[in-house]
């Protein structure tokens, strides 16, 4: 929660194009949603569980521009 009560998106959208999240935890999709609102891109990278199936939530997947699993 730290994180994300930490992070200016105002800042980050005045600076950047593309809001990248490296977590699939629906405790992002806020974040995701107002970083959409400010016009940000939003790409986000999960992993997988034992190797096979995404740990990426449906709620931040559906918020996301682009999404990519990382295989362990």
């Amino acid at each position: 929660h730290a994180l994300l009560a930490a992070i200016d998106l105002r800042r980050v959208a005045r600076e950047f194009d593309e809001l990248v999240v490296v977590s699939g935890d629906h405790a992002f999709a806020g974040l995701a949603r107002r970083a959409h609102a400010l016009g940000l891109r939003v790409h986000v990278v999960s992993g997988s569980a034992q190797g096979t199936r995404s740990v990426l939530s449906r709620e931040l997947a559906a918020v996301a521009d682009v999404t990519s699993t990382l295989n362990a």
